[in-house]
C-alpha cells in the first residue's frame, strides 16, 4: 500500500464531495463532542465508480504514506 499526491483522480468536483460528505461531518462530530485535535488527520480513501469510501483515518507522522503530505 502506498499514496501519492496530488492524486489525478481527485477531481474539483469530488474533492468538494469528499469534504462536504466526509471531512465536514468528522470535524462537526469531534466540535460536538468537544474534542481538541490538534495535529495531522488525514483520510485514506478508496475510490471505486467514482465514489469515495473511507478505509482509515491517520494520524501518525510515523507512517511513511505522510510523505506525499509533508515533503509536497
Amino acid at each position: 500500500m502506498g499514496a501519492y499526491s496530488p492524486a489525478p483522480v481527485v477531481t474539483k468536483e469530488l474533492e468538494a464531495e469528499i469534504m462536504a460528505s466526509i471531512m465536514g461531518p468528522v470535524m462537526k462530530g469531534l466540535a460536538r463532542e468537544q474534542i481538541k485535535f490538534r495535529g495531522v488527520l488525514y483520510v485514506g480513501l478508496m475510490i471505486c465508480d467514482g465514489k469515495p469510501y473511507v478505509l482509515e483515518f491517520n494520524c501518525r507522522f510515523g507512517d511513511l504514506r505522510r510523505s506525499p503530505f509533508l515533503c509536497g
